[in-house]
């Protein structure tokens, strides 16, 4: 799923960070999360299996489910996608969770 676009405002909430609108395009993610849906991306202190978390993959910013880790690497994987993503990522490379 590639997050089209970050809306410009943020709300503040709690002491770890603050609630950013993201708009989400394609169907990795479906039915979970839908292409032209809204969504809220916010940061946490980790980041655990289950979570759907938005990172950069070079040229886009897409969301996708962390299935897993190993070695303190994250797996992840679009729920509807057939095989995992090819790249593990570093907990640091999380932009944020979406909700």
């Amino acid at each position: 799923m590639v997050i089209t676009s970050l809306f410009l405002f943020s709300i503040a909430f709690a002491s770890n960070g603050s609630y950013t609108a993201i708009k989400m395009a394609g169907d990795s993610m479906w039915p979970t999360l839908r292409d032209g849906e809204t969504k809220f991306c916010y940061t946490k202190d980790s980041y655990v299996p289950g979570d759907i978390v938005a990172f950069s993959n070079g040229s886009d910013l897409v969301g996708h489910r962390i299935v897993g880790n190993i070695f303190g690497k994250l797996i992840t994987k679009g729920d509807n996608n057939p095989i995992f993503d090819l790249s593990l990522l570093n907990p640091n490379d999380i932009i944020c969770a979406i909700s």
